[in-house]
C-alpha cells in the first residue's frame, strides 16, 4: 500500500512549516493503542451513556457525515455484536452516537455548570475570532480506509485529499491566541478521524477486540465531502439531543 505523504505546507497567520506521514501518524496510535489496551485495559467512561443522563459539554469545530456512516455499517455491527457489553457503536441505526470529524476540538468538555460559566460566554468571541479563517472554507474530500483503536476509541483513518487542512487547523488556533481565548493545553491529534466506538465497560477479551480490529485494519469505506463545519457544543457520545450549533461555514 503506498502511503498517503502530507506535503509541506506553510501554515497561514503562524509562518511554521511542517511535514509529517499521515500512515505514519496512523501506525503510532495502532502501536500505542495496542500496548496501552494490553497493559492498562480500556477506558471507560461510565458517564456517557445513557445520553440524557450526561449534561457535560464542550465546544469544537464539528464535520457531521452520512456517506461514511452508511459505508461503515457492516462493520459497526460486528463491533456490536461482538462487544455489546462494553462497546457503544456510533452510527447505528437506533444509536444515539452520532458519527462525525472534530475538525477542532476548542474547550473540553466539563460539568454544566462550569460551561455556563466559562464556554458559554465566550462563544461569541470565538466566532468573530475564526471567521477570518474560515469564511472562504474548501470543500474537503477524504477516503477513509481502515480501522484503529486505542484505550478509549476505534476510529476509522481519514485520508484528506486536500493536504493544507492541518495548515487551515494552525491557523485557527494563531487566531484563537491572537483574540486572547482559551487554548487546549494538551496535544492536539493531527490525523483527520471519526469515532465509530467508545468503552463503556471494560473489555474481557483485549487480543480478540485487536485482531478483529485488525482484520479491517485496510478495509475501504469511500470518501465524504465536507463542506458545513459548524461549531457547537461537543459531548462523549454527539447524540443530537446533547448539540447545540452556534454557527455554520459552508465550504465553496
Amino acid at each position: 500500500m503506498a502511503k498517503t505523504r502530507v506535503r509541506r505546507v506553510r501554515t497561514p497567520g503562524v509562518g511554521e512549516s511542517f511535514m509529517f506521514d499521515l500512515a505514519e501518524e496512523y501506525q503510532s496510535f495502532a502501536q500505542a493503542g495496542a500496548a496501552g489496551l494490553r497493559l492498562r485495559g480500556a477506558d471507560t467512561d461510565a458517564e456517557m451513556f445513557p445520553p440524557e443522563g450526561d449534561a457535560r459539554r464542550g465546544l469544537g469545530l464539528y464535520f457531521f457525515q452520512e456517506k461514511i456512516r452508511r459505508a461503515s455499517q457492516p462493520v459497526l455491527r460486528i463491533l456490536d455484536r461482538e462487544f455489546p457489553d462494553e462497546l457503544v457503536v456510533y452510527g447505528l441505526p437506533g444509536s444515539p452516537a452520532r458519527q462525525h470529524v472534530t475538525f477542532l476540538e476548542l474547550m473540553e468538555i466539563r460539568p454544566p455548570e462550569a460551561f455556563a460559566r466559562e464556554i458559554r460566554p465566550v462563544v461569541a468571541r470565538f466566532i468573530e475570532a475564526l471567521e477570518p479563517v474560515l469564511r472562504n472554507l474548501r470543500p474537503l474530500r477524504a477516503r477513509f480506509r481502515g480501522i484503529v483503536a486505542n484505550e478509549s476509541t476505534i476510529v476509522l483513518k481519514g485520508y484528506p485529499e486536500d493536504q493544507s487542512y492541518n495548515a487551515t487547523r494552525e491557523a485557527l488556533r494563531a487566531a484563537i491566541v491572537a483574540a486572547g481565548l482559551p487554548v487546549l493545553n494538551r496535544r492536539q491529534v493531527r490525523i483527520f478521524h471519526t469515532t465509530i466506538a467508545r468503552f463503556r465497560r471494560p473489555v474481557r477479551d483485549i487480543e480478540r477486540l485487536l485482531s478483529l480490529v485488525a482484520g479491517f485494519a485496510e478495509t475501504d469505506f469511500g470518501a465524504e465531502v465536507y463542506s458545513d463545519l459548524r461549531l457547537a457544543t461537543g459531548s462523549v457520545l454527539m447524540a443530537e439531543s446533547q448539540i447545540t450549533e452556534f454557527y455554520a461555514w459552508q465550504g465553496r
